[in-house]
This record gives structure tokens, sequence and C-alpha cells, in this order.
């Protein structure tokens, strides 16, 4: 049936269509509703069958990720302690970088303070220039960067003869202690050479080191992750902290980037006391990660290639991903490229 229509003195001519093949809602006629699947292809088999399989697979990881998963994991400290540790397994433990020096520094003399402070107060006491003479001797040996078996029997032969000269008990007794202390940190990985690198700089301020060792306790409860407290407390010794970024770290930057630089680490030291326990386990849920993300990958292949417009989506392709906030929070963890960012 046709139907004339005048529009400014011309008639325009239109074929109707039948009712069946007139558009319902939209431009959708009830052809493309009702045959709309028939028009579209089918999912083969053997590909519904891998996707399945590989979503199984995912199911699985995901029941281990679950297990390992412990909630101090989503704490901000921890984050920042897992991203330190990684940037600094990455990229700084195959060269000498300041970071791990000034790391490895302050916690060999953190843990071994006790000791130090012993051996400054020994030297603070004795009087006679016999002693004061014996430990110069004593310096001038750690100097020589000896085996510690070499420098303890070298150690021993000064000491007898020391005391062979000595005039009463009490010199006696002051070099005996003071070799005693030092047989006991040739003992101590690290230790004999950071007291002759800061005893040579003038930096054997041993009383900084407890100041450190009292703030990263206090701090511990209350928070590690804000690094301006200890940038504040950085400042207040900035003297001696700049003297040791330029001579003994041999930092290059700035003096407000040396600061902050020795914030971090020392940010770094507390973290780690408070969940370098649990980053074993983390390792071991990145691990399951990066697991989850291979198979991940390849359920997104898969479903990326099949179009809505062209082929009838399976039920299982539309399934939400077991594991996928998990993947979410924690993906920036695992190594990849953008991973260097730092979260300060």
């Amino acid at each position: 049936m046709k139907t004339g229509l005048v529009m400014s003195g011309k008639t325009e001519t239109r074929e109707e269509k039948p009712w069946w093949n007139r558009p319902i809602i939209g431009k959708k006629t009830l052809c493309e509703y009702l045959f709309k699947n028939h028009s579209r292809l089918q999912v083969c088999k053997e590909v519904v069958s891998l996707h399945d399989y590989y979503l199984e697979a995912l199911e699985g990881i995901t029941v281990n990720l679950k297990a390992l998963f412990n909630e101090k994991f989503a704490q901000p400290g921890f984050l920042i302690f897992a991203r330190l540790q990684t940037h600094f397994q990455r990229y700084y433990e195959s060269n000498n970088h300041y970071v791990l020096v000034g790391r490895e520094l302050f916690e060999t003399i953190i843990d071994n303070i006790e000791i130090l402070q012993k051996i400054q107060s020994l030297e603070d006491t004795a009087t006679s220039q016999a002693a004061k003479e014996f430990f110069r001797e004593v310096f001038k040996l750690v100097g020589e960067n000896h085996h510690k078996l070499v420098f303890q029997e070298k150690l021993n032969k000064l000491e007898a003869q020391f005391l062979d000269t000595a005039k009463d008990e009490r010199e006696k007794k002051l070099i005996e202690n003071y070799s005693s202390c030092y047989r006991k940190i040739s003992e101590i990985d690290g230790l004999i050479n950071f007291i002759e690198l800061l005893k040579t700089e003038g930096l054997n301020k041993w009383e900084i080191f407890v100041k450190i060792k009292k703030f990263l306790h206090c701090q511990q409860a209350e928070s590690l992750e804000n690094l301006k407290p200890l940038l504040l407390f950085a400042k207040t010794e900035e003297t001696f902290f700049l003297s040791l970024a330029d001579k003994i770290l041999h930092m290059k930057e700035d003096k407000e980037t040396q600061l902050t630089n020795i914030a971090r680490i020392i940010q770094y030291i507390g973290l780690n006391e408070k969940y370098a326990h649990i980053y074993p386990q983390f390792q071991l849920f990145l691990r399951q990660l990066r697991k989850w993300e291979k198979v991940y990958h390849s359920i997104n292949s898969i479903r990326n290639q099949y179009d809505s417009n062209q082929f009838v989506i399976p039920p299982t392709f539309k399934a939400k991903l077991p594991g996928f906030e998990l993947y979410k929070t924690y993906h920036d963890y695992l190594g990849h490229a953008h991973f260097v960012k730092m979260i300060y």
C-alpha cells in the first residue's frame, strides 16, 4: 500500500512496512528481537571449555590468595614498607647504593649501641697515658681491616703487652674491659668498619643514635607512615646528618634532599622492625598473585575475541572473576615497570 504526502506543493510517496517489520522500541523491529540470537554466531565448545578451565583454575588460586592474605597487608605502613623493600631489592642491591649503606649503618649501630656507649665511657674515664696509648693502638689495629680471627689474635697480643706494664689494678681492668668490648665488636658483621668510618670523620656521636632508637620506639606506638615527623627529627640534628650524608654515605643531592633521604632510611628501619616478620608471607602471596595474573590474562584474551554483536556470549564469559579485588589492590607490587614510583 502506498500513501502520498503533500509538502510544499510536492507529493512524496513512501511504502509502509508490514506491522511485523516495523520498529517496536527504538529502531529495532520485531524480527530483530525475535531472531537476534539466530543471526549471531555461537562460540565454539572448545573455546568455552578452555575458558571455563581457566576460570576454575582462577578460583583455585583465589582460595590460596585468601589463605595467605594477612589483614596487616592492608595497613598503610606495611604498604610503604613493601614498596620500599621491593624497590631496594630490585634497584639497589646490585650496587652499593647509599640507601642500603645507610640502612645497614643505622641498624648495626642502633642494635649495638650499648657496647659502643660502654667503649665511650671507658675512653672518657681513662686518665693514665698508658691506657690512652692502648686505645690508640687498638684503633690503629681496627684500621688495618684484618679478618676477625687475625684481629682478635693481634688484640690479645696487644692487650698482654700493655697489661705487663700497667701500673695498677684499675689500669689493668680498664685495658681488659676495652679489649673485651672490641672482641665482641669483631664478631658483629660490619660493626668494626662502621666504627672506624665514624671515628675517622668525627661522627661517633653515639648519643644521636640513642635518640634515633628512642624516637623509633616512640613512633612504633604511633605511625611510621608519615614522613614529616621523621624529617623534622632529622632537622634537629641537621649538622650531624648532613655530615653523615656527605662523608659516609656520599650523597650528591642538595641538603634538603639529603635530609629527606636520611628520614626515609630511618623510616624504613622502623617499618622493617614492625613488619619484617610478615614480609615472607607477603612474598608468597605475591607469588600466587602472579599465577592469578597469568590466568587472568588468558581469560581476558579469550573474552576479548568475541564481540556481543557478532556472537552469543556464554554465561560463564560474563561471570565475575574471583580474586579480582585482591588483584586490583596489589597488582602494583608485582614488579612491573610502573612500580618504581615512591608513594611519598
